[in-house]
């Protein structure tokens, strides 16, 4: 059975985050089964709800300020009168993440009889219940609403624990992890790699790193470029590639941005590192970054599960992770990637220094092994055959 499906998502592009990229993907591959998508997003330039496009899917965009209370009540209004006015042209309501201004479609979706489920994106929403029924109104509201959606969907085990334990919520929370498009993402051979490194003129014979991803200061890179540079200052066969969009230039752009951007910059080359790290521009086609690299580092704080980190290891990357959320679903550690603690420089550099070292051989086999693990467990296809399913469960029953 088809569906037509309204996706909220609060950042949407030209504002970049990784969760309403990855759900531009799986909306891509719903289409291609027969899905029909549109978009709900927020908007600080538009003056009116208009519908426009992107990748030929429809977006619908609400002005939205967050400045107190009443604006919250105002953008809930505006939500709830596009749900009323346009109940017959959707089927179900997807939410993207867990926050204050889309809690309330639960509760629409209860008044006007349609299904509704949520996509957790970072590891600190479900913190937050902690807290959500005993810190304010605020806080109690969103405990009471995130309970009436139909179905939560954790990206994690990490998530969907947390979450089973914070909320009486018995068959709702499920676990759907992040999904690669392994037609876009996977590894070339060593002359084609060769060949993309002189492209971004970086060195052919070395080792090369990388950090792709957006530039936010939740991605702790000042960590990452200080640590790294301490094993590979004098290391003449290693460098270090970074490259994302400046997180929100427009949007909420606290903590990432076009100036944080260039303060990376500076700080690395005020630790010596102007000859050892690249910082090149972000690229639609992002999987040859990938590709032109050996091994993927995230030494992010928080994440729901890393797209980055999939993308990479699709490509045949080999991660370098801190243990956040996502990463114990993904890596087996020694066999397939790396994992360390932020709080733990010295066994991070340890890892550095015996990924500096390895053999040819040891190197191949851990690739195969990433891209093995992802086109098994996390290929886009099968993610998007488990979100259909579940579609028609919330839609028709657990039987259709």
């Amino acid at each position: 059975m088809k569906h037509s499906v309204y996706i909220f998502s609060y950042l949407f592009p030209p504002d970049y985050t990784g969760a309403s990229i990855q759900a531009i993907n799986l909306a891509k591959a719903l289409r291609e089964c027969g899905e029909k998508i549109t978009f709900v997003t927020a908007s600080q330039a538009c003056y009116k709800h208009h519908s426009k496009q992107y990748e030929g899917f429809p977006v619908i965009r609400l002005k939205c300020k967050r400045e107190n209370a009443l604006s919250i009540i105002v953008f809930w209004s505006k939500i709830f009168w596009l749900c009323f006015a346009h109940r017959k042209k959707f089927d179900l309501i997807h939410v993207i993440g867990l926050n204050t201004l889309l809690n309330v479609i639960p509760i629409i979706g209860k008044l006007l009889n349609k299904p509704t489920l949520v996509k957790t994106t970072l590891s600190n929403e479900a913190k937050q219940f902690k807290f959500m029924e005993s810190t304010g109104r605020e806080h109690a509201f969103n405990y009471f609403s995130v309970k009436k959606y139909d179905k939560i969907i954790c990206i994690s085990s990490m998530l969907e624990n947390e979450i089973k334990n914070l909320i009486n919520a018995k068959g709702k929370v499920v676990y759907i992890p992040n999904g690669v498009d392994t037609k876009k993402f996977y590894p070339i051979e060593h002359n084609k790699k060769s060949k993309l490194r002189e492209l971004f003129r970086l060195p052919i014979n070395t080792v090369i790193f990388s950090y792709i991803g957006v530039l936010h200061k939740r991605k702790n890179l000042e960590w990452l470029i200080k640590n790294w540079l301490q094993v590979c200052l004098q290391h003449k066969n290693a460098k270090l590639l970074i490259a994302g969009p400046h997180a929100r230039n427009t949007l909420m752009a606290d903590g990432g941005g076009a100036e944080y951007a260039e303060y990376l910059q500076f700080y690395s080359c005020e630790l010596g590192g102007d000859q050892k790290i690249f910082f090149l521009p972000f690229r639609k086609d992002v999987e040859n970054y990938f590709r032109a690299s050996d091994f993927f580092i995230n030494p992010s704080f928080s994440e729901g599960l890393s797209n980055s980190m999939l993308e990479s290891m699709a490509c045949g990357n080999v991660p370098i992770v801190n243990k956040t959320s996502g990463v114990d679903d993904v890596i087996d550690e020694g066999i397939d990637g790396f994992i360390f603690d932020v709080n733990d420089e010295k066994s991070f550099q340890e890892i550095i220094v015996k990924c500096c070292s390895l053999s040819n051989e040891h190197y191949k086999q851990y690739s195969a092994a990433a891209v093995k693990k992802i086109r098994l467990k996390f290929s886009l296809d099968a993610i998007t055959k488990q979100y259909i399913k579940l579609y028609n469960n919330i839609c028709h029953g657990p039987n259709n």
